[in-house]
């Protein structure tokens, strides 16, 4: 009889390892990261740009959007206003030009908060997969600190600071810093709540 219950136990064993799908966070990892290239090169930058946009709309100032695509860098936008007919002061200028960067950054982080609250909630492929969106907006953005036409230094040349710009490639940085830690952690708190709900583990 201990014989028998014991093959009947293996039995189950080998079956559950035959009907094993991939779990949610895999499947939702595998499409984070095939869609993660669209994001950064292109998704990211136009958001960026769309930040601008609005506070010149705010701002009642006239522009010019132009687009420009390359498969080597991606899509790259700018937004052209004259200085002539937008009458701006110091405060309002500086909030147009770090729009794009400020706007993004927040959006990232945003989206960190709402991939670990689906992670409570069970959600494991919306929750990876937001985390992989949530890093392109924050490593997509960093680039703008690392070049000298990039809005960071724009505004530092804005304010007559250039001699300062070793704190604007600082910035950067620590922003792909903060984002590869973000996502070493948030896998990390995803893949225990998934083993959580297999074991129905509930807090």
């Amino acid at each position: 009889m201990q014989k028998k219950s014991i093959h009947k136990s293996s039995n189950k064993t080998m079956d559950a390892a035959k009907e094993r799908r991939f779990s949610g966070f895999e499947v939702g990892f595998v499409a984070g990261m095939m869609l993660f290239p669209i994001f950064f090169t292109v998704i990211v930058p136009y958001i960026h740009e769309s930040w601008h946009v609005l506070c010149l709309e705010l701002y009642g100032c006239d522009y010019i959007l132009e687009f420009d695509y390359s498969v080597l860098h991606g899509l790259h936008a700018q937004t052209i206003f004259s200085m002539a007919t937008c009458k701006l002061n110091l405060v309002q200028d500086s909030v147009v030009v770090l729009a794009g960067v400020g706007g993004n950054i927040l959006v990232g982080i945003f989206l960190f908060l709402i991939s670990w609250t689906l992670a409570r909630r069970w959600h494991f492929f919306f929750s990876i997969f937001t985390v992989f969106v949530a890093v392109s907006f924050l490593t997509s953005t960093s680039i703008n600190f690392f070049f000298k036409d990039g809005d960071p230094m724009i505004f530092l040349s804005s304010l007559q600071m250039q001699h300062y710009d070793f704190i604007v490639y600082l910035i950067g940085i620590l922003i792909v810093l903060a984002s590869f830690f973000l996502f070493y952690k948030s896998v990390v708190y995803i893949t225990d709540r998934e083993l959580q709900s297999e074991f129905q583990i509930l807090d």
